[in-house]
C-alpha cells in the first residue's frame, strides 16, 4: 500500500528536470582512425569510431566522453547520477516543508479545539439558562427517603415535603437520586418561584413589581434607587389621593394630597424636578404660603393641565418662586367659585410672594395657555420680583387675563412699604374675551412684551400707574416705577374700550408721576364704541411710539398731560371723533402724523388732529390729512395752545372748511408751508403778515383772488378755471388781509 506521504514524493519526481548539468570533466577515448571528417559522414572508418564511442557512452563507467569531434558528451552513468543527486535534494526540502506544514496543522487544531471548547461551554450555559427559564412537567415526580428515584428528563420536578426540586446541571439524563437526602439535595434546584419568574420574565411582568418613591440617598444601587433619582411626579404620591369621582378616570380625581406630598418632597429632597402629564384637577386649590415652589424644574407632557377647581380662601394652583424653570407647554384654568378681590389669588399660576415682599428672581416659562374666573385673574406676577421670562402666554376669556402688579406691606391699602415688579419679558402674548384687560402692569418698570395679539378684548394692555408709587417705594424701586415699559409690536381688533392703555399716575393728582413707553410697531381696529381709545397715553415723559395705525375708536390716538416723547409715523382713520389728540401735552415731538376721514360726527368744527388748549412745545415734522365732513377742518391748534410748530401740512378738506385752523390768541405757534388739494383754505388763523413767524407760505386753489383772511407775502392761489393763455393763478407781494390790505399779482400766463 502505498501512503500519502510516498505518492506526494513520487508525484515530486516525476517533474525532475535533466536540464541543470553536474560538474564533471569527460574521459579522453583513443579512436582508431580519427578521421576528423565532418558530420555526416558515411566513411566506413567514422563509422567504427562512432561505434566505440557509443560503447563508452552507454556500458562506460565514466561521467563523459569525447566524441569523434573532441566534443564531451554526458554517458548513461553521468545521467543517473546527476538524477539521482537532484531526487536526493528534492526529496530532503520534501520533508523540511512537510514537516513544517504538519506542525503548522497542529497548531492551528490545538487552537481551533481550545475554541470550538469553549463555544461549547458557552452555548451549554446558555442552554442551560434557557432551561431553567422553560416550563417544567406536572405532576412532579414524588421523593421517597430510602428510595432511589430515576428523574428521565431535565424538566421533570421532583417534590419532597411541600417543595419542588429540579437535578442540577450539568447531569447526564436519565438521573437516579440514591435516596438519602443529605447526598441528593446538592444535587437538586428549589423551583418553588419558577412560574414567579416566567410571569415577571414576560412582557406584562414589570406590572407585578410594587414600587413606592422614598427620599433619594444620593446613590444608585438598584432598581428602586434608580426611579428615586428621576423627577417626580403626581403619579408617585397617587395612593394619598382620596377623592376619585370616577376611580378609573385620574382626571376626576382631585390630585390635592399629591401635590402637597410633591412640594413636601422635591422641598426636602435632593431631587428638584418634577414631571406633570395629562388633566390635574386640584379642588380648593394650594395655599401659596405654604406651598411656594422654589428651586424647580417642571417637565410638563402629554397635553399637561392644572385645572383649579372651586378655589377657596387665597389659594391657587402653582405659587412659583425663585429660580424655576418650566419645559414643555402646560394649560392651566380655574373653574368655578368666584373671586375674593385679591387678584394675586385663586389664580391658575402666581409668581411672586405678594404677601411678605420676599424677593422672588429668576423664572424662566416656555409655554403657557391659561384662563381664569369670570371675575378673575388668570395669572398674577407680583412683589419683589424680577427676572422673569415667559416666551409664549395665551389666554382666553377671563375677567383679567396676566396681572403684573406692586404690593404693598403690610397690605395694599395702608402700606408701609411697596414693591415692584421689574424685568419682565414677555416673548408672545396672544388672548382674546377678557372683561378688562388681556394684560396688565401696575406700577412696575422694565417690561418688554415683543409681541401682543388680542381680539374683542375690553383692553388688550393696559398700565396702571404708581398708585402708592415713589411715596412708598421700596429704595431700590425708588425714581424707576412706570419706566422703561416697551411693547415691539401690537395687533388688536375688536378692542371695545382702549387697546393700549398707558397711565402713569392713575388719576392720582397728588402724586402725578411721569412714565416712558415704546411701542416698536402697532396696528389696531376699533368697533366704534362710545369713549373708546386705540392709544391712550397719559404722564408719558419719555419713549418712542415708532409705527401707529389705528382706525375706528370714538377717538384713534390720544396723549394727555405727557412731558416729553418723540414718536415716528402716527396714523388715524374713520375715528368717530377726532382722530388724534394732544391734551395738556408739553414737549412732544411727531416726525410724521396722518389723519383720514377722522371726526365723522355731524357736529364737525374739530379736526383730524386736535391739539388742545394748555399744549405747549409740540412739534409735527410733516402733517397730511384728508377729511370728508363738511363740518371738519384738517387740523386745529386750540385757543390757549402756545409754540406749536407743524413743519409742512398738506391734503383735502371740505370747499368750506380749512386745512389747518390756528385758534391761538398768542401768535406763538409756527406753521411751515401748508399745500391744500382741495378746500376753502389752507391756513385760517392770525394775521401772518402783522405776527412775527406765525407760519410759512401756504399753496391755496380758487378761481378768484382771495377776498377775506390774512395773507403773507409769497402764499400762492392757484387759478382752478386756469386755460391756455389765461393767468396760471396769483402770488402775494405785499401781506396783509385779502381783499383789504394785501396785494396780489398774476402769475405768467399758461401757453397757448
Amino acid at each position: 500500500m502505498v501512503n500519502r506521504r510516498q505518492l506526494l514524493k513520487i508525484s515530486a519526481l516525476g517533474t525532475a528536470s535533466f536540464a541543470a548539468p553536474l560538474s564533471y570533466s569527460a574521459s579522453n577515448i583513443t579512436m582508431a582512425y580519427n578521421t576528423g571528417n565532418a558530420i555526416g559522414s558515411t566513411s566506413p572508418k567514422d563509422l567504427s569510431d562512432n561505434a566505440r564511442n557509443l560503447d563508452h557512452l552507454v556500458n562506460g563507467t565514466d561521467a563523459s566522453y569525447l566524441d569523434r569531434k573532441g566534443v564531451p558528451r554526458k554517458s548513461w552513468k553521468g545521467m543517473e547520477s546527476e538524477h539521482n543527486a537532484d531526487q536526493s535534494r528534492r526529496e530532503s526540502e520534501f520533508d523540511a516543508d512537510q514537516s513544517r506544514r504538519d506542525t503548522e496543522y497542529a497548531a492551528d487544531k490545538t487552537e481551533r479545539d481550545t475554541e470550538f471548547a469553549a463555544d461549547q461551554a458557552e452555548r451549554e450555559v446558555d442552554f442551560n439558562t434557557w432551561l431553567d427559564a422553560s416550563g417544567f412537567e406536572n405532576p412532579p415526580l414524588t421523593y421517597v427517603d430510602g428510595n432511589p428515584l430515576q428523574v428521565a428528563r431535565v424538566t421533570q420536578l421532583v417534590a419532597r415535603t411541600g417543595n419542588l426540586y429540579t437535578v442540577r446541571r450539568p447531569a447526564s439524563f436519565p438521573y437516579t437520586l440514591t435516596g438519602t437526602w443529605a447526598t441528593d439535595q446538592t444535587h437538586l434546584v428549589l423551583r418553588n418561584d419558577q412560574s414567579v419568574r416566567q410571569d415577571l420574565a414576560a412582557i406584562t411582568g414589570a406590572g407585578m413589581s410594587g414600587y413606592r418613591r422614598s427620599a433619594f440617598s444620593g446613590s444608585i444601587s438598584n432598581v428602586a434607587s434608580k426611579l428615586d433619582s428621576l423627577a417626580l411626579s403626581p403619579g408617585d404620591f397617587a395612593h394619598l389621593v382620596v377623592t376619585k369621582p370616577n376611580p378609573a378616570d385620574p382626571t376626576t380625581w382631585d390630585w390635592i394630597p399629591a401635590y402637597k406630598a410633591m412640594h413636601a418632597a422635591v422641598t426636602t429632597g435632593p431631587v428638584k424636578a418634577v414631571a406633570i402629564s395629562g388633566k390635574n384637577r386640584l379642588v380648593g386649590g394650594l395655599d401659596p404660603t405654604l406651598y411656594e415652589w422654589v428651586g424647580v424644574t417642571f417637565f410638563f407632557m402629554g397635553g399637561a393641565e392644572i385645572v383649579v377647581d372651586t378655589p377657596t380662601g387665597d389659594n391657587s394652583g402653582l405659587q412659583i418662586g425663585s429660580n424655576c424653570t418650566f419645559y414643555g407647554h402646560v394649560t392651566g384654568s380655574v373653574i368655578n367659585g368666584a373671586s375674593n378681590g385679591n387678584g394675586f389669588v385663586r389664580t391658575a399660576i402666581c409668581i411672586g410672594r405678594w404677601w411678605d415682599g420676599v424677593e422672588v428672581s429668576n423664572v424662566s416659562i416656555a409655554s403657557l395657555k391659561l384662563t381664569g374666573m369670570a371675575d378673575g385673574t388668570a395669572m398674577a406676577i407680583g412683589g419683589n420680583t424680577h427676572g422673569v421670562v415667559i416666551w409664549r402666554l395665551e389666554m382666553g376669556a377671563a375677567q383679567l387675563g396676566l396681572m403684573i402688579h406692586w404690593s404693598g406691606v403690610p397690605n395694599n391699602v395702608t402700606p408701609e412699604i411697596t414693591y415692584h415688579p421689574h424685568d419682565i419679558h414677555i416673548g408672545s402674548l396672544i388672548g382674546s374675551g377678557f372683561n378688562e384687560a388681556m394684560a396688565t402692569a401696575s406700577a412696575c418698570y422694565d417690561i418688554r412684551i415683543d409681541y401682543i395679539n388680542g381680539q374683542n378684548n375690553y383692553r388688550d394692555f393696559m398700565h396702571i400707574g404708581g398708585d402708592f408709587g415713589e411715596i412708598y417705594a421700596f429704595a431700590r424701586d425708588a425714581g424707576r416705577v412706570c419706566k422703561g415699559i416697551s411693547i415691539g409690536r401690537i395687533t388688536s381688533k375688536g378692542a371695545i374700550y382702549r387697546s393700549v392703555d398707558f397711565n402713569a399716575s392713575a388719576g392720582f393728582v397728588a402724586n402725578i408721576m411721569q412714565g416712558e413707553l415704546s411701542i416698536d410697531s402697532m396696528k389696531a381696529t376699533g368697533t366704534g364704541s362710545l369713549l373708546s381709545v386705540g392709544l391712550r397715553i397719559e404722564n408719558r415723559e419719555s419713549g418712542r411710539i415708532g409705527f401707529a395705525d389705528v382706525s375706528g375708536f370714538a377717538n384713534n390716538i390720544v396723549q394727555v398731560n405727557c412731558n416729553g416723547g418723540t414718536d415716528g409715523e402716527l396714523r388715524s382713520s374713520g375715528a368717530t371723533g377726532q382722530g388724534i389728540i394732544y391734551s395738556a401735552a408739553k414737549h412732544v415731538r411727531a416726525e410724521q402724523v396722518r389723519t383720514t376721514n377722522d371726526n365723522q360726527s355731524a357736529a364737525g368744527g374739530v379736526g383730524g388732529l386736535n391739539v388742545n388748549a394748555t399744549c405747549a412745545d409740540i412739534e409735527i415734522g410733516s402733517l397730511r390729512v384728508a377729511t370728508n365732513n363738511a363740518a371738519t377742518h384738517g387740523c386745529v391748534l386750540a385757543a390757549g395752545s402756545s409754540n406749536i410748530r407743524v413743519n409742512q401740512v398738506g391734503g383735502s378738506v371740505d370747499a368750506s372748511r380749512a386745512l389747518l385752523v390756528d385758534n391761538s390768541a398768542a401768535n406763538t405757534n409756527r406753521v411751515g408751508p401748508c399745500i391744500l388739494d382741495t378746500g376753502a383754505a389752507s391756513y385760517s388763523g392770525p394775521d401772518p403778515y402783522a405776527s412775527k413767524t406765525a407760519r410759512g407760505n401756504v399753496i391755496g386753489f380758487g378761481s378768484a383772488t382771495a377776498t377775506s383772511g390774512p395773507v403773507k407775502r409769497g402764499d400762492i392761489r392757484i387759478n382752478t378755471l386756469a386755460a391756455a393763455g389765461g393767468p396760471s393763478g396769483e402770488q402775494c407781494v405785499v401781506g396783509g388781509i385779502a381783499g383789504s390790505t394785501a396785494v396780489f399779482r398774476s402769475m405768467a400766463n399758461l401757453a397757448v
